[in-house]
């Protein structure tokens, strides 16, 4: 699987620096490429520039929030696999918005590395819902 992961390329979009840094060390440690960023407005012009596979999308940002932020992914990016996350139940709101699952940033470092690889295998996911690409919240 690592393999895989080495042409896997992932975007964090979060205000939080310590969050995306976090995120960022987790990834790079399973050999994933990433790139991240603090807002959506930074985030949609990286995704005009470049390809990613996997995309993670904060909630509560300045500006653009979450919803709204993979809301205009999904139309520019159709076939990232998007992962919402956030401290509050937004799991309904970023379905709706075109996100794949979401993960409760609560949960985020034990579950974020198993939802993609799950992805990448065509497996069901972490989150629960028992299908590859659905998202419900948890």
């Amino acid at each position: 699987m690592k393999d895989l992961q080495k042409f896997a390329t992932v975007l964090v979009i979060d205000d939080n620096e310590t969050i995306r840094g976090t995120l960022r060390m987790l990834l790079e440690l399973e050999d994933f490429v990433v790139a991240s960023c603090q807002d959506g407005k930074s985030g949609l012009d990286l995704a005009k520039k470049n390809h990613f596979d996997v995309i993670l999308v904060d909630y509560q940002m300045p500006a653009l929030k979450g919803d709204q932020t993979t809301r205009l992914l999904r139309a520019l990016c159709p076939d990232a696999f998007i992962i919402g996350m956030s401290s509050e139940e937004k799991g309904q709101t970023f379905h709706q918005a075109g996100a794949n699952t979401f993960i409760d940033k609560q949960h985020i470092v034990q579950k974020l590395v198993d939802e993609i690889r799950n992805h990448f295998s065509g497996q069901a996911c972490m989150c629960g819902c028992g299908k590859p690409g659905e998202a419900v919240g948890n």
